[in-house]
């Protein structure tokens, strides 16, 4: 996990920290130790500095004042007899044990949150939230979006928040709890979380329709290096030939650049006005089917590895009845479609 630097202009002064301290936990007579009733809101507050990494960020999200969120983490401290965050000239660093706390914060505030909808959803009927985070490239896809328009209908007390952006902040909002699961397009298997293999999608070559390249069905490493490539533009302004592979992958594979834009459908764009020549998934071009029919493409399996999609959830972590319904269905699909791609 990216360690956050955390700063703050006014921290309380010690004597302003709650009384008492210890350890919490389950004593050997198997009682629960008792601990202040603020302790929820305590931790509430470390999750927000924590993940934004500011202490006023953190009070704007809870509506609450950047000091009595630096009293909260002082609070906290004294209870759990633990250093959260080092302080250096105002500047806070989260600690090992920091680390430690967050992973189990986000944990125990998401079984308080399975708690209320599996108790909503005892009468049988599905109701709470549940958030999905993931690629445009599968969120856009016409199955997919029919199978959450039909979840919605069937299950009209279940709120869905879709979360469309790169795999790097997906992933964080499923490590932080914002998502319960993501629907990822990715170069490899992510170590920390769980991942369920979806279904694979084979790099290509988009070309123009009607071109004057020289290009076999399957392309050489000189004749792709002969090209003109339109790339795809990251946040920093660097040159990315597809989000979904290093560089380096590519290396010996791509000619010249002659445009950068930072939009897929852009990137079709240009290559169906002639511009040049293009590497990407088959499913980003199928999300675009006006632009498929308006392009051509070549097969770089014998180069490049088919890229996969996962569902990828946080480790340990039980899925709301509502959210389990849906990652159920959407697997299910996933499934029927592999079937349908072999036949």
């Amino acid at each position: 996990m990216k360690t956050p630097r955390v700063y703050a202009k006014q921290i309380p002064e010690e004597d302003q920290a709650a009384s008492g301290g210890g350890r919490l936990g389950v004593g050997r007579s198997g009682v629960i130790d008792e601990f202040n009733g603020d302790f929820l809101q305590w931790l509430r507050g470390f999750y927000y500095v924590a993940r934004t990494g500011s202490i006023s960020r953190a009070a704007a999200k809870m509506n609450r004042s950047q000091s009595s969120v630096s009293y909260s983490l002082q609070c906290l401290e004294r209870q759990l007899n633990v250093m959260l965050f080092r302080r250096r000239n105002n500047i806070l660093e989260i600690t090992p044990e920091g680390v430690q706390l967050l992973d189990w914060a986000v944990s125990a505030f998401e079984l308080l949150e399975d708690l209320k909808d599996t108790l909503s959803c005892a009468s049988g009927e599905l109701s709470g939230s549940v958030g999905v985070a993931g690629s445009m490239t599968i969120l856009k896809q016409e199955r997919v979006s029919n199978l959450i328009m039909e979840f919605m209908e069937l299950h009209p007390r279940v709120q869905v928040s879709l979360r469309v952006g790169p795999p790097r902040e997906a992933l964080e909002s499923i490590e932080y709890g914002i998502a319960d699961f993501a629907l990822l397009a990715l170069a490899r298997r992510p170590e920390k979380f769980l991942a369920v293999r979806l279904g694979t999608a084979p790099f290509i070559l988009v070309t123009p329709k009607r071109h004057g390249f020289d290009l076999d069905r399957m392309p050489t490493r000189e004749q792709l290096r002969r090209l003109p490539f339109v790339t795809y533009m990251g946040d920093d302004g660097a040159e990315i030939h597809t989000p979904f592979l290093a560089e380096e992958k590519l290396d010996g594979l791509t000619g010249r650049t002659v445009l950068k834009v930072n939009q897929y459908d852009l990137v079709l764009e240009y290559i169906a006005r002639g511009a040049g020549c293009a590497i990407m998934d088959m499913l980003s071009l199928k999300m675009l089917p006006a632009y498929a029919k308006k392009t051509s493409f070549h097969p770089l399996g014998h180069f490049l590895d088919d890229l996969e999609y996962f569902m990828v959830s946080r480790r340990h972590r039980s899925l709301s009845p509502a959210a389990s319904a849906l990652a159920r269905q959407v697997r299910a699909l996933f499934v029927r479609q592999e079937e349908e791609s072999r036949s």
